[in-house]
């Protein structure tokens, strides 16, 4: 074994590392509790992760956004969504008004 043999001095470092991995390996270390911190990181991680999956499905829904060659931030997704909706909005009044008055002018 490895641990026996001392070639150099550099040698006898590393058989000691050797012995220490080894002796790592072998207790039962219980596992530690996550920390508050690290819940925390984690739960952010989540959070932004969510948000990103949310955008990038709004993005693949705007038509503005979808055929956009060029990759589009986050800022300018929600942006060109408020657009859209507000345009289709109003393009869904306009066809009823104009609807209206063709239902009325054939009267």
């Amino acid at each position: 074994m490895l641990c026996e043999r001392h070639r150099g001095p550099g040698d006898f470092y590393i058989t000691l590392a050797l012995r220490f991995v080894l002796r790592m390996r072998t207790t039962d270390r219980p596992t530690k509790p996550i920390s508050n911190r690290q819940m925390r990181n984690q739960a952010e991680k989540m959070r932004r992760d969510k948000l990103n999956t949310y955008i990038s499905e709004l993005a693949t829904q705007v038509p503005m956004v979808a055929h956009s060659p060029k990759r589009t931030d986050k800022i300018s997704i929600l942006r060109l969504t408020a657009a859209y909706i507000l345009m289709d909005r109003r393009m869904l009044i306009h066809s009823r008004n104009s609807g209206n008055s063709l239902m009325n002018s054939s009267d």
